[in-house]
């Protein structure tokens, strides 16, 4: 007995060893990558508290699958505060041709004996309108204390590769979430912020960054006749007076090959709008034909800009409010067994009337021999 409790000691000691080590390395790790981007970066961050927190691990992460909580347990109480000192700090854990951030919070003191947790959200802008993703935040110790829990500082750093100079909003709300929709943004904290510029990021000049904008998402979205084309605008601050729609059609083969270039191309210029808000730009092509297939791809106007990957689609015929409709074979064919229904209709009465006629006459003659 003693020599299994001596052996499960070191087994255990060399685990706390294993994982002080592990730990340790990270940490190092970590402030060396700080310390080099503070000398070249923009931002300035306290690099001590930004590895302590990195390498953390009280909070399980959970994609967000409905607006409630999943199987935390909610209360009747809607005394839960929204989050307090919302932060975003940029800082890319992809590379260094690429922008992230980390995101930064402190629980209220309302409501602190509820908590279980954090949703947290990211909304593209201008500049990357289709990204949208959610995360819950599950604490993972139980036994917490209110004050404990008020001393932590919560953060999630899993927004990364964001398009550089885009616009997004986050959002930080306490768990479990409310039912009511209202209670819910009652407890929302936002912030918007912007990625960081093209030549901080890629090491270019600004000519360089306009002269090889594309728009990050293409979407098109077909009816029976007609297709919405919506792009991604450019930074504000290039200054783009309008923008190019490329329609045209692939080849017949275009699901064979492995680069092909869209034939027919006609040009569609695309004005920048005057609203400051605006966020995505659209652009209608009309009078297409059904189930034919049709490719669109986005450029700027610049001289020799790129052009967007392109995007193939097709349009559906409209449906007939009538109903389905019956093909001329199908016609011909019901036609056909009509007229054959309506000749043995025909002769079937026939041998029916000449059988009464028959009896008729045979009961006639037989009354005339007893006569």
């Amino acid at each position: 007995v003693l020599s299994k409790m001596a052996a499960a000691r070191v087994i255990f000691a060399v685990t706390l060893l294993t994982h002080g080590t592990i730990s340790s390395s990270r940490s190092e790790q970590c402030l060396q990558d700080c310390y080099k981007d503070n000398l070249t970066g923009l931002g300035k961050v306290d690099c001590n508290a930004w590895c302590h927190n990195r390498v953390r691990r009280d909070l399980k992460v959970r994609e967000c699958v409905s607006l409630l909580a999943g199987n935390l347990v909610e209360t009747e109480s809607s005394e839960i505060g929204r989050p307090e000192e919302l932060q975003v700090v940029h800082r890319s854990l992809e590379g260094p041709q690429t922008d992230g951030v980390r995101i930064t919070w402190k629980p209220s003191d309302l409501g602190i004996s509820h908590l279980q947790g954090f949703q947290v959200t990211l909304q593209g802008g201008r500049g990357d309108f289709s990204r949208s993703k959610c995360v819950q935040l599950h604490l993972t110790q139980d036994n917490l204390t209110s004050q404990q829990k008020l001393m932590e500082e919560y953060h999630y750093d899993g927004f990364q590769n964001l398009v550089v100079e885009a616009e997004y909003l986050v959002a930080v709300q306490p768990l479990p979430l409310p039912k009511a929709p209202e209670l819910q943004q009652d407890r929302l904290s936002t912030l918007s912020f912007q990625a960081r510029a093209c030549e901080s990021v890629l090491n270019k000049s600004l000519q360089e960054c306009m002269d090889e904008w594309l728009p990050e998402t293409v979407k098109v979205n077909s009816s029976s006749t007609s297709a919405v084309v919506a792009f991604d605008l450019a930074p504000e601050r290039y200054k783009f007076s309008r923008y190019i729609v490329h329609f045209g059609r692939p080849p017949n083969n275009y699901l064979e090959l492995v680069k092909w270039e869209p034939e027919n191309v006609t040009l569609h210029i695309v004005l920048q709008p005057s609203e400051a808000n605006t966020t995505v730009l659209t652009f209608t092509l009309d009078n297409l034909e059904p189930s034919k297939p049709y490719s669109v791809q986005v450029s700027s106007d610049q001289l020799g800009a790129p052009i967007s990957t392109p995007v193939v689609f097709s349009v559906q015929p409209q449906p007939d409010p009538r109903g389905p409709t019956l093909s001329t074979p199908v016609i011909v064919a019901m036609a056909c067994l009509g007229v054959l229904g309506l000749w043995a209709f025909a002769g079937l009465a026939a041998v029916l009337i000449y059988r009464r006629y028959r009896k008729r006459k045979n009961t006639y003659r037989e009354f005339e021999n007893e006569e």
